[in-house]
Formats: structure tokens, sequence, C-alpha cells
């Protein structure tokens, strides 16, 4: 048999039973020479392909199926079912895609690659370069966007006077100003404008950017009367108390003396020194107050109304380390005088605004 076939993986595993495989085509002529063969019994089992096809009603459903698939697979290969988009910052991908889709087949015969590179850069004008490949059923957009200097992609916010002042110099870097030194501005007021006017008289947009400083006055107030009532403690006073324990009171002492015009302080103290029980108490004490009716000449007390002025210019002042300049002003109305103190810095007063 071995000499007129061709026969593989021969094997003996016993002394009368023996297996093998041959070539599909092989197997008519075996089964001759088995049935000449003086053999009691054999069998034969097909595999691969051609089996499938000879028994073609048994796998009927396994060929239609595969048919289908490939049917379905051939058909929508054909076409673009997903857009990828690399190398974008300022623009937002859902944009690409969504100009994509709007304005170019799905079907990949029907694409024009030129022609949608063109477009996106005609769209877009933050793209400076695409490219556009197809690969398998994805589109894949590249693209190289334009370098913007970052003084145009600022946010344009002008520049404002943090202070109450008046203007001693300007540096201007980029923008428009809209003071000149000498002038005097108030807080909140605009110094430069973000925008730009070209040679050919359009208005631009840039960052405003300069270095503006000024006199700042920081200015503290204080009154004089020469009447005025004042309202003093006479040195009489009585004390009432309260044990409390939770909140609760569960003693108290009280006098009915009262005064017709008092005030009042109050202190609580606890008792639970080496007691368990966190007992507090609670001392109310009672000044009597009078009504005093002073009289007071502005030029014995001027030097200590003058301090008080200061005093009040330091504490809103927020660079004592700076002060160029000091002086005060009196003014007299009807029984009253007010003492103005006035402190003068050099501060850099121009901050963006942020609205």
């Amino acid at each position: 048999m071995a000499k007129q076939c061709q026969l593989f993986e021969i094997d003996r595993s016993k002394k009368n039973e023996i297996s093998f495989l041959c070539p599909y085509a092989h197997h008519k002529k075996i089964k001759t020479i088995l049935k000449d063969a003086t053999l009691t019994e054999w069998q034969f089992q097909h595999f691969g392909p051609v089996t499938m096809l000879t028994n073609g009603k048994k796998y009927a459903g396994l060929f239609v199926g595969f048919a289908i698939f490939a049917l379905f697979y051939l058909v929508q290969s054909q076409f673009v079912i997903r857009c990828n988009v690399y190398g974008n910052k300022q623009v937002q991908q859902c944009e690409i895609v969504q100009f994509v889709e709007s304005n170019f087949p799905k079907r990949k015969s029907k694409i024009n690659l030129e022609q949608m590179q063109f477009s996106l850069m005609k769209r877009f004008d933050q793209i400076s370069f695409c490219s556009c490949i197809i690969k398998g059923q994805t589109l894949l957009v590249s693209i190289k966007e334009k370098v913007v200097p970052e003084e145009m992609i600022g946010n344009f916010a002008p520049i404002v006077a943090k202070y109450d002042g008046r203007i001693t110099k300007i540096a201007l870097v980029s923008g428009t100003v809209t003071v000149k030194v000498g002038d005097v501005v108030k807080r909140g007021d605009i110094l430069v404008q973000p925008y730009t006017i070209n040679s050919a008289g359009q208005k631009m947009e840039v960052e405003a950017d300069a270095k503006i400083e000024a006199d700042v006055y920081w200015q503290g107030s204080v009154d004089h009367y020469d009447k005025r009532i004042e309202v003093v403690r006479t040195g009489r006073v009585f004390e009432n108390n309260q044990i409390m324990l939770w909140g609760l009171e569960i003693y108290k002492y009280e006098k009915s003396k009262t005064f017709e015009m008092y005030e009042t302080e109050i202190s609580i103290n606890p008792l639970s020194k080496n007691i368990i029980f966190p007992f507090i108490l609670k001392k109310t004490k009672f000044y009597e107050l009078k009504e005093v009716h002073i009289e007071s000449n502005f030029e014995d007390v001027r030097e200590e109304y003058v301090e008080k002025a200061k005093t009040k210019a330091l504490e809103i002042c927020e660079s004592c380390d700076t002060i160029k300049e000091e002086f005060y002003t009196v003014r007299h109305l009807a029984g009253v005088t007010i003492v103005n103190y006035c402190i003068i810095t050099q501060e850099e007063i121009g901050e963006k605004d942020v609205g």
C-alpha cells in the first residue's frame, strides 16, 4: 500500500491494529487494496475542507453564515467609520470631526483627501498644515497649528489704578495709554487700554503692559470740638453673682440697687477645681456713668490731635518705608476743628482689571 499511495503518521498501536493518514485523493485506491486484503475490519474517517464540501448539506448553515459575513465585511470595508485627529491644541477635535462628517462622504472611493486637507485649512485659521490619510476604516487627520505669540492670546484686560494718586512716570510696553504725567486718578480708573492702532488705522487687540508710578496720598482725619459732652465713670459700682451648672442657674446674689446710667462688665470663672461637677461663677459689675461737659481750646491740644491724625494715616498706608512727603492741614468750622494728615508715597499703581 505504501508503494502505491502516500502514507504518513503510521501508528501500530497493537499487533493486529494499525492507523495512518493519507491524502483524500488516495482514499478510494486504499479502500480497494483493503477489500482485496484479508482484513476483518477497517474504518475511514475524513478531515478537512474537502470533506466539508463533500458533505455540503451537513455544513450548509456554516457556509451560509460565512458567505453573509464575507459579504457584509466586503460592503462595510468600503466606508470610513471613525475619524481620529492628532496635533490639535487650539482647535477642538469635535469641531474638526463634525466639519468632515458634514462636508465629505463616508465611502472611501468618493473621498478626495487633497480637497479635504485644503478645506480644513481654509475653514480653521489656526491650522497651518494638514495631512489626511485613510487607514483601514479610520480617517487619520494630522494637523499643525499656527504659533501665536503670547501677547496675542492674553485676556486683553486693561490696566487700572489700584490707588488714588497723581501720575509721575509712565513706561509703556504695549497698549494705549489713557493718562499722562501730572494727571490725578482715582482707584479703578483705566490707565492703559488693551489695544493699539496700526499704520493702516486698524484697531488691534494686544496685552496691556506698562509700568506706571504715582504719588499716592494716604490720609487720616480727626475732629476736635471746642465744647463736647463726654460720658465717664463716677467710681461707684456694685456687683451681682450667679452660680451656674450646665447652663442652669443654681444660686443668685443680686442687689436691687441700680444707676440711672451705667455700663456692665461680665466675667465667668470656673469653680470646678477639686469638684467633679462643672460649676461656674458669673460676675456682673455695674459701673455708674455721668455726662461731663468739657470745653477745650484746640491750640492747647494741637500736637495731640495731629499725632492722632498721623496714626490713622499710617494705619492705612501700605508701604510706609517709601514715604516721600508728609504734611497736615487744619480747618476751623463752627465749634469744630478738623485735622487732616497726609502721607505721600511713591507707588506703582497699575494692575490688571480682573473684572
